[in-house]
């Protein structure tokens, strides 16, 4: 469930600040995921995804797994303290920019 509602942050972010959608764009590619929303809109699309669910009653499962999006598979650390919901997401994101990737050459 959570990794299907993991783009209603992104919905409400690019949305509401036209111009940190662009920013967005111009940085997923060339810096890591987490630092180019930060960058972009000051917060993880994963955090603006996890508050609007939890403003709208779904299980903390859920909204936790959202909230520690996205997550470094490359950082033992954060592999380590994230719940297993949370790294499912992180998978299949990862899982999903390849296929892309390989597509796109």
């Amino acid at each position: 469930m959570a990794a299907l509602l993991y783009d209603v942050g992104l919905l409400a972010l690019a949305a509401n600040k036209p111009a940190s959608w662009a920013v967005y764009t111009n940085h997923k590619a060339l810096l890591p995921p987490r630092e180019a929303q930060l960058c972009a809109f000051g917060c993880t699309i994963g955090r603006a995804s996890a508050y609007l669910l939890g403003l709208w009653g779904f299980h903390s499962t859920v909204v936790n797994a959202l909230a520690e999006q996205p997550i470094g598979l490359d950082d033992d650390v954060a592999r380590l303290n994230a719940s297993r919901a949370a790294l499912a997401i992180a998978e299949a994101h990862e899982a999903a920019a390849a296929v892309e990737a390989l597509e796109g050459s």
